[in-house]
């Protein structure tokens, strides 16, 4: 048993084949992430039951699997470099696969996705009357090219690569270029930033930081959710983890809800 090379464009052909047969059973951690390039390599192994397929994005192995037998996912799973990352989404308070009979990946997180509903009347309320005497309006900015070094080096630091998408040089320059990185500076040092993708009539939420008071993040957000409110988006939206109290405390704050989407994290061992 080895592993074998193909595009995206054919393991897509592959995993229609897998559905085509067990529409009724297959489960996949496949969610079209790399639909906008069907020319990516991947690695595959495929049988009759199941096909399993990884490529590096950004320093980071990440496998994904169709499958009508997760179990039998114990062979195959190792013929991939060790420490892949597998995430898997599911709806509802309780997963419906037992992924601890697959012996060889640990789970390391879990997140949940929250939401809030711009164009909700007690949502402005709230926010208006909690935060308006907090707001600072000289602290925030928006990034620009020459704060990518410093805003690599947080990113890195602060976050876990193998359970946060961390944006590469070029991926920060569009986010950048797009006015979707704001920023909090004191003597030239960032020590507050917000990193947010506009998709739609969406935001999504995507990295937050802040190393000093909370009064400088929960500001940022207070400007720009009015901002984004008068230009008519109707929700943002995160994935927080269950270990981060400070963040879920802020989201509470900004009338966040669970949206019954969970992230499970695995890493292959």
């Amino acid at each position: 048993m080895r592993t074998q090379r193909a595009t995206l464009k054919k393991i897509l052909e592959f995993s229609n084949e897998l559905r085509h047969k067990y529409s009724d059973i297959l489960v996949s951690n496949y969610y079209n992430q790399y639909s906008a390039d069907i020319s990516i390599m991947f690695d595959y192994y495929k049988d009759d039951t199941n096909l399993c397929f990884g490529t590096l994005d950004n320093d980071i192995y990440r496998l994904f699997f169709i499958s009508a037998d997760l179990d039998s996912l114990n062979g195959i799973i190792p013929l991939f470099p060790r420490n892949s990352i597998i995430e898997f989404i599911y709806v509802g308070e309780k997963c419906p696969y037992d992924f601890s009979k697959i012996s060889c990946i640990s789970r390391i997180d879990s997140f949940k996705r929250y939401h809030t509903f711009l164009n909700d009347d007690s949502f402005a309320k709230k926010l208006d009357h909690r935060f308006f005497s907090m707001y600072l309006p000289d602290c925030t900015q928006f990034a620009d090219f020459s704060d990518i070094v410093n805003l690599q080096r947080l990113l890195n630091t602060v976050f876990d690569k193998r359970v946060s998408h961390l944006p590469s040089n070029d991926d920060l320059k569009k986010l950048i270029k797009n006015k979707c990185v704001i920023l909090c500076k004191q003597n030239e040092e960032i020590k507050t930033f917000w990193l947010l993708k506009k998709e739609g009539k969406r935001i999504y939420s995507y990295e937050a930081y802040n190393s000093i008071q909370g009064i400088y993040m929960q500001s940022l957000w207070y400007k720009y959710f009015n901002e984004f409110k008068e230009q008519k988006y109707r929700e943002v939206y995160a994935w927080v983890s269950d270990k981060n109290i400070f963040s879920l405390n802020l989201h509470y704050k900004f009338n966040f809800t669970f949206d019954r989407m969970n992230l499970l994290i695995f890493e292959t061992k």
